[in-house]
């Protein structure tokens, strides 16, 4: 029996021995629904393990790039490759904050270069996925690659006909790709957003690498 006085905190299970009290969010007969995932805490995770464990200069010596006489410019359109924008203000709030530690993590490697500019943009992937993006333009002397780490392992993927070098990883639930030029460095991550979507295999999120890619990164002038 309930003793007097007795408030269950809401959304939690009555204790045992007490009864269910109406408009406290849970069931009756003990199954209680899973937790919406937090998309805000997704973002988070996954760009500071991009921070941490990934983007970094693998020997700065090994990755001196040559200039070339082909550069390349990023934007982040209201649509790429089909997709449209994802508008939800959580996301955007959390997006922006690590975009903006990500941009920290770049400009911190030594011997960069310069950064010119960031666009970013977080594009919807069917009902139970987005896509967030995030570029970088400017003059880079290093090539940003990422390596394997906890839980990431690093495959290759084609840079596609823009060239440059490009990887793909898994990060769970996440799949995450990026490519580097001496003038743009690109990464997308591949989120599920609902318990009904499942992990992006490499194979897909490098193929739609390939797609934003060709979305956002257009012909700079030559050096």
């Amino acid at each position: 029996m309930a003793q007097p006085g007795y408030t269950n905190p809401p959304g939690s299970p009555p204790p045992p021995g007490y009864p269910a009290q109406p408009g406290y969010g849970y069931p009756t007969g003990g199954i209680y629904p899973e937790p919406p995932r937090n998309r805000a805490r997704t973002w988070i995770g996954i760009i500071a393990g991009i921070v941490v464990i990934g983007v970094i200069i693998a020997g700065v010596s090994v990755y001196i790039l040559k200039r070339s006489a082909q550069q390349w410019t990023l934007t982040a359109p209201g649509s790429a490759a089909g997709l449209s924008r994802d508008t939800g203000s959580l996301d955007q709030s959390a997006f922006a904050g690590e975009v903006s530690t990500l941009r920290s993590g770049v400009t911190s490697l030594p011997h960069y270069g310069s950064l010119k500019s960031t666009v970013s943009a977080l594009y919807t992937l069917g009902p139970n996925q987005s896509v967030g993006f995030i570029g970088f333009n400017g003059t880079f002397n290093v090539q940003i690659v990422l390596k394997n780490g906890p839980h990431l392992k690093i495959s290759k993927a084609s840079p596609g006909p823009h060239g440059g070098t490009a990887e793909c990883g898994q990060l769970s639930p996440d799949t995450l790709c990026q490519w580097s030029t001496p003038t743009t460095v690109g990464i997308i991550v591949v989120i599920p957003t609902s318990a009904a979507a499942s992990q992006e295999s490499i194979a897909a999120a490098s193929s739609l690498m390939l797609r934003i890619r060709g979305a956002v990164e257009h012909s700079g002038h030559g050096s």
